[in-house]
């Protein structure tokens, strides 16, 4: 109810939309919002994109979104350009622990107190199907921010024109910290630090620090 509200109050002003929704692989948002789609007609210009991904990997997209639609651009292009930055954006977060993923079912006890024992810190991002995955296995968490800046050096190379997101949970710290890291080796612009949301937050807890960009 609340996508269609939302779409028809656009189309009604005379407006087209483009929609970015939290993966589908783990929310029913995108198929909500389809239907809310469906419901307003084939003639209407609405367009839903499944982001495969969450947290700040939608704002960065929403954001470069808008900035086309602010140059003019059309609705085509606008949808076009990005499904397809919403394919190349990188999405890694740095657990501290383990008992949230064993909570949520993704682990089990056994592997997360086993896991912690051996100061295991995984980093969990998105498959192609929009689905939880762990990317990376560090030993300690300062191997595994050590990964995420060679993630960030490696498929964004610079980030002068580019948005660059990190996520925290308990406070900025880590997150400042990471992006310290990565300044010190390539340029960096603009950048968006914010708290990890519910949905990372369910892996995740308090603690653990995310990386978001788009792949150069």
């Amino acid at each position: 109810e609340k996508f269609y509200t939302a779409f028809k109050k656009e189309i009604d002003a005379g407006n087209s939309v483009v929609c970015i929704t939290v993966s589908s692989g783990i929310s029913g948002t995108y198929q909500s919002a389809c239907v809310a789609k469906d419901m307003l007609g084939s003639g209407t210009q609405i367009d839903v994109l499944d982001s495969k991904a969450c947290g700040i990997t939608l704002g960065i997209a929403a954001i470069k979104a808008a900035r086309l639609a602010k140059q003019g651009l059309s609705h085509e292009v606008i949808a076009a350009e990005t499904k397809t930055r919403l394919g190349k954006m990188h999405t890694l977060v740095l657990l501290d622990r383990l008992d949230f993923l064993a909570m949520g079912g993704r682990i089990n006890d056994i592997v997360a107190k086993a896991a912690g024992l051996l100061n295991i810190k995984p980093v969990i991002s998105f498959n192609a199907k929009g689905e939880i995955v762990v990317v990376h296995k560090a030993i300690g968490f300062k191997k595994g921010m050590q990964w995420l800046k060679d993630q960030a050096v490696r498929y964004g190379k610079d980030f002068s024109n580019s948005i660059l997101g990190f996520a925290y949970g308990e406070n900025t710290i880590k997150a400042e910290e990471l992006l310290a890291a990565i300044r010190g080796v390539i340029n960096v612009g603009e950048v968006i630090i914010a708290r990890i949301g519910c949905v990372i937050g369910t892996y995740t807890g308090v603690s653990g620090v995310g990386l978001f960009f788009e792949e150069a």
